[in-house]
């Protein structure tokens, strides 16, 4: 659905807010999105 980016570069904000949980992560790592950096990218308040 998106293409991988540069893995030392991090999308823009309103990207990140459409990427999907179960989409694979933007770094490249083969994780889903939800396991790799969605809790850094959304901390818990």
């Amino acid at each position: 659905m998106f293409k991988f980016l540069n893995r030392t570069q991090r999308p823009e904000p309103e990207v990140l807010a459409k990427w999907g949980r179960n989409e694979p992560c933007w770094c490249g790592s083969g994780k889903k999105y939800k396991h790799c950096h969605m809790p850094k990218d959304f901390p818990k308040k």
